[in-house]
Order: structure tokens, then sequence, then C-alpha cells
């Protein structure tokens, strides 16, 4: 295949012409605006109009938080109001109710009680706010449509039992009889309000059951770190014991090994080599004894490290102690003159 140079030389520069044509085009048309090409490249930051309020002019990097307070503000609500939990993933344990099925379960509602109190004009949205739920359902509504949620779905799992024990008895204390408690009680009573350990006499009920409430919370954190420190002792002694056991099982492999019979098998047996390394018989050779790391052989028994430590130390202070001794004997003693000649001289 042949390649013609000029007619490739042509489209190049029919497609630079085209370029150029298409750059005046543009130029043109920005300056019939009176923008600036660099400046409008370097500045881009598009401007959008709000979708719940078109006189709203958005930047499009903030545009989505912009909107959602938007929503918000347009429903009436405060931004710094205390609003309702959001809405949990769907699960067995929640529903989700529409308009429709408000409808159905306030009509229902309404004609079994002759009583019932209506409030919901059935097209507000469903309130984000605890103050707009109460305004929006009236009491008998909000009966209703707790009576059908609860009735249409799971309740959630039921926490693991417990035993919640309170040691209030301190050391030393007691059986105290009849007449010792109403001796304690009368002391108590004469005592300033200050000084008593507990009175309730001025507390309010929401005072009272808060107290309850922490006490209560108080003992379960304990359960929990309890029974935590109890799992974590098991599994510890689980992890001791899978340990030994390998640790057993290696041993007893590595003590056995397998020759072949007449028959062709291979039969374990145990080695003696390995055997005679931990003999304490008399009769075993000097050859078979281990050696330490120094190279020596132990007497008997596998010399352990600590062994060979704690027989070191003992040799060191018996070098130190020979050599204090021959020290105390060649230095010479003064006599008691001396001394006091020694301590007059100081003076």
């Amino acid at each position: 295949m042949e390649f013609n140079i000029d007619v490739r030389k042509k489209q190049l520069q029919s497609l630079s012409q085209y370029i150029k044509s298409s750059k005046d085009n543009v130029e043109a048309i920005l300056q019939s605006l009176g923008w600036n090409a660099k400046n409008t490249v370097e500045n881009e930051d598009p401007k959008i109009n709000c979708l719940i309020n078109p006189n709203h002019l958005l930047s499009f990097a903030t545009s989505a938080e912009h909107i959602g307070l938007c929503q918000i503000r347009s429903y009436g609500y405060d931004i710094n109001g205390d609003f309702l939990s959001d809405t949990p993933s769907p699960t067995t344990s929640t529903i989700k109710l529409d308009n429709k099925t408000k409808i159905e379960v306030l009509s229902t509602a309404r004609f079994s009680n002759s009583t019932f109190r209506a409030a919901w004009n059935g097209h507000d949205p469903d309130p984000m706010t605890s103050d707009r739920l109460h305004s929006t359902f009236s009491a008998d509504e909000r009966l209703a449509l707790y009576d059908y949620c609860v009735k249409n779905t799971e309740p959630p799992p039921e926490p693991e039992e417990f035993t919640l024990s309170v040691n209030n008895e301190k050391e030393g204390d007691k059986e105290l009889s009849f007449e010792q408690q109403l001796i304690k009680e009368r002391d108590a009573k004469r005592r300033r309000i200050k000084y008593k350990s507990v009175h309730t006499s001025r507390k309010s009920q929401v005072e009272i059951t808060r107290e309850v409430i922490d006490n209560q919370m108080d003992l379960y954190h304990q359960w929990l770190r309890q029974k935590k420190d109890t799992e974590d002792v098991l599994q510890h002694a689980t992890d001791q014991i899978n340990r030994l056991e390998d640790y057993s099982t290696n041993v007893a492999s590595q003590n056995s090994v397998s020759y072949p019979n007449g028959d062709g098998v291979h039969k374990e047996r145990p080695s003696s080599r390995l055997s005679s390394r931990h003999s304490t018989h008399s009769g075993s050779s000097r050859k078979n004894r281990p050696r330490d790391e120094r190279g020596h052989r132990a007497n008997g028994r596998h010399c352990s490290r600590e062994r060979r430590e704690s027989r070191d130390r003992r040799s060191r202070r018996r070098s130190r102690s020979r050599e204090r001794r021959r020290h105390d004997k060649e230095r010479p003693r003064r006599s008691p003159r001396d001394e006091r000649s020694r301590g007059r001289d100081r003076r």
C-alpha cells in the first residue's frame, strides 16, 4: 500500500483551517457577550437555581446541602430545633406508613370508638420533631398508629437475663435486734439533714427515679464487665489446653521412630537415643549425656540453663568471699593506741 504524502498534507491543512474558523466563531460570540475566554475557563463555577425556591442562585458545589436546608425551612421547621432520629433501615421490626395506610387505620379506629378525636387533615407530611408530632396527630390517632405498628411488626429480641446482686452489708456489721434497730432509727432522726446518709423527703419523684435508673445501669455495666472477664479467662484456659495438647503430640511423635520388619511394614518403637538423653540411670554412658552451650556435659539429668546460671552465681560468690578473707589476712592490724593517735591528728 503506497502512502501519498501530498494527500496527507492537504488533509492536515483543511483540518487546521476548520479548527481556526471554529475558534474565531467562539471568540466572536464571547466578544458579543463581553466575556473573555481565559477568565471564563479559570473562574469556572456554574450557578444553578434552587429546586425548592427558584429565586435562590446556588453554586453547584454546595447545591445539595442548600436544597436539604431549604426544604426543611419550607416545612416551617427551625434549623436549630431538636429533630427526631433518622429512619432506620427496613427490617422485620420496622414498618413504613404512607398516607393511604394512615387514612385506613385512622378511619377504622374512628368507627370503633365514638369518642375518637381527629386532628390530622390527611395531607400533612410526616412530622420531623416531637412538637410537630403532637400538633399534627391527636392522642387517639397516635395510639391507633402505635397499635397498628406493634401488631404488624416483630418485637425486638429479648435481652439476656442477668441477676443483679447488691451487697450492702459492710464488714463488721452484725444482725441487730428490734430494740437496736429502733435506737439506730432514733439516732438517725436526731441528726442534722446534711449528716443524714439518705434523705428522700425533699427529693422529687423525677430525682428518685433518676437515681434508681443510674444505680441499675451501674450494676448492669458491672455485670457486663464481669461477664467479659469470665469469657476472657475461659478463652485463655482453652488456648493453654490446646497448646499443651499440641506440645504433647509433637513430643510423642519425636520420641517414636519407625523401622521396617521382615514383612516390609514400618512399625514404631521408642528411640533409644532420645530416651537415654533424659535417662537418670547410673549406667548410662558419658558419651550419650547432653552438652550445654559451653560444651560441658551434664551430670545425670539434662542440665538446664537456670541450673547452670545458679551454679555460676554460687561459684562467683565463693570466689569473692575467698578473696575477701585472703585480703583481710594480709592487711596488718592496728592497735587501739594507733587509732587514738589518728583521731587526735584529725582533730
